[in-house]
Formats: structure tokens, C-alpha cells, sequence
């Protein structure tokens, strides 16, 4: 049977990416699913060029995260799952 993301909460190997998904989730039901997959487990991306990425990444990061989780959302995630430093 196929798995779905919620069906691996708390798996190492479970990481989401936001990308599409704020036009249609809303601020505060994004910060929600964020909050349930746990920031450390989600990857921010714009699906560019479906969206602008300065605009996504904006929106993005007017939610009321702290400054730790917006970190790791943007870039640390991205590095733990690619097992390398970015920049």
C-alpha cells in the first residue's frame, strides 16, 4: 500500500516541501501542517516558474515562525537531506 506523508510523521526519511501550496492552504493552515510535520522535517520551495519565487519566498516567510524554523525550513532542512552545507 502506498504511503503518504502523514502516515511517516517522526521517519528520518520523511521530509515535504510547501511549493503550490500556500495559494490554495492559506497562511494559517500552512503554519499548521508546518507545525504537524514538524519544521525540521519541511523544505521550502517555490515551484518556480508556476510561481515567483520572491513572492512565495516572501509570503512564505511572513508566517509568524521563529527565526530557528524559518532557518531550517530555508536552507538546514535542504542541507541534512542532501547531507551537505549549502553556502
Amino acid at each position: 500500500m502506498p504511503e503518504v506523508a502523514y502516515d511517516l510523521l517522526g521517519e528520518d526519511r520523511c521530509f515535504i516541501d510547501m511549493s503550490s501550496s500556500m495559494f490554495w492552504l492559506g497562511k494559517r493552515r500552512t503554519k499548521e501542517l508546518c507545525k504537524l510535520y514538524g519544521t525540521d522535517r519541511v523544505l521550502f520551495g517555490s515551484d518556480f516558474p508556476m510561481w515567483d519565487p520572491v513572492s512565495e519566498y516572501n509570503a512564505f516567510t511572513s508566517i509568524d515562525f521563529s527565526d530557528n524554523e524559518l532557518e531550517d525550513m530555508l536552507w538546514h532542512n535542504a542541507e541534512r537531506f542532501i547531507g551537505e552545507k549549502i553556502g
